[in-house]
């Protein structure tokens, strides 16, 4: 093996591991801890929109012209 083919093999190799440690380390970085204890839990938010019972059409409610 010729020392040129010998530094590309290493070179590429290098390349290939670095690119994988970089799409490795942030995903291990990311991952949940566990539950905080320092923080109170927090209620679960209300809809933004809270849901109304459905009205039958006609009767008082009914305008016409």
């Amino acid at each position: 093996m010729d020392l040129t083919q010998l530094v590309i093999t290493v070179g590429a190799v290098l390349g290939i591991l670095v690119v994988g440690m970089l799409a490795i380390i942030p995903s291990l970085l990311d991952l949940p801890e566990g539950p905080d204890h320092d923080e109170p839990d927090l209620p679960a938010p209300t809809p933004i929109r809270p849901h109304r019972p459905h009205r039958p059409h006609g009767g008082s409610t009914h305008l016409a012209a």
